[in-house]
């Protein structure tokens, strides 16, 4: 059997560093429990459908993808353009872009490097500001909450949010489509979310601050008294640390998902921000998934009120 060369392309595509290049572009790699972060080879939820197994498995060696439900198969590239709603062109501009900000040692692993710390760009956001989708109501987010968030739709029923950095600026948008649709959430093109802390521009002083993954999560505290920050994902870069820890506050609340990926989150963050301030989480009781379905307000109170503190090794008793 004669043996096929690979192509320059297939071997450049080989070693991007795909784990990063996917928690940028909003697809958490946070891994599904019995996944190990030595192992190329991991599995998750696929995206595309109601995933309960998982069924989606990735190479981020090779940059291969496969949904054994029958969703699809290919390369990152294909996965990310598919789950942003990015086109090829746009995808690969994201990639190339992004990896010019690593350095790569062959055979090795990527290293990143600091970039400077320059403003990210102002953008305009196409979108029918003030017009918001009837199913948020269902969800008892109130008027007032939504003007303030500067929340709009796209016209096919998915709600929107433009995203200011900590200038105030508004460099991106994040939507949060409808019941039914997947990704739930759609980043635009050239969001740096990694540089990004949602809500950070109008923070005010508070002896504690919330921070939880989604901005829904983030406004729903906020609508019920709670200075709350998100960081739109379970992970949390340098930069996000970084910004966090110039917050004038003696305590985080973690207020993450209510599952295996939020849990590990939890965990992994509260061990980079306790070395700067006291660091705590607020545990939901079992059957929510997380903080915006708690409805009941004075079990908010109760769960934020009764929030448990940092282990002295620095874990949690869960």
């Amino acid at each position: 059997m004669v043996r096929k060369e690979k192509s320059e392309q297939e071997k450049e595509v080989q070693f991007y560093p795909w784990e990063d290049i996917l928690n940028e572009a909003g697809f958490e790699t946070t891994e599904v429990k019995g996944n190990s972060a030595r192992l190329a080879q991991r599995v998750f939820r696929c995206p595309f459908h109601d995933d309960q197994l998982p069924s989606l498995s990735i190479n981020l060696d090779s940059g291969q993808w496969i949904c054994y439900a029958t969703c699809g198969s290919g390369s990152l590239d294909s996965f990310i353009s598919r789950y942003t709603g990015w086109s090829r062109l746009q995808t690969d501009i994201f990639i190339r872009k992004f990896s010019e900000s690593v350095e790569f040692k062959l055979h090795d692993t990527w290293n990143v490097i600091e970039e400077e710390d320059t403003p990210l760009e102002e953008v305009d956001i196409k979108y029918e500001k003030g017009e918001v989708p009837n199913w948020i109501f269902d969800r008892e987010f109130t008027a007032k909450t939504l003007i303030d968030a500067e929340a709009g739709t796209n016209g096919r029923g998915g709600l929107v949010f433009p995203v200011r950095d900590n200038r105030g600026v508004i460099v991106g948008s994040v939507t949060r489509q409808s019941a039914g649709n997947n990704p739930k959430y759609l980043y635009s093109f050239g969001l740096k979310k990694s540089k990004i802390v949602y809500g950070l521009y109008n923070i005010n002083r508070s002896s504690f601050v919330c921070l939880t993954e989604g901005i829904l999560d983030t406004l729903w505290l906020k609508q019920h008294n709670f200075e709350s920050l998100a960081i739109l994902g379970a992970s949390l870069s340098k930069k996000q640390e970084s910004l966090i820890n110039k917050l004038h506050t003696s305590e985080i609340v973690l207020c993450l998902d209510n599952d295996e990926t939020g849990i590990a989150a939890s965990q992994q963050i509260a061990s980079k921000l306790s070395k700067h301030r006291l660091v705590s989480f607020a545990r939901l009781p079992d059957g929510y998934k997380d903080i915006q379905e708690i409805r009941d307000v004075s079990l908010l109170h109760s769960i934020i009120a009764n929030r448990t503190e940092l282990g002295l090794e620095g874990s949690f008793k869960w």
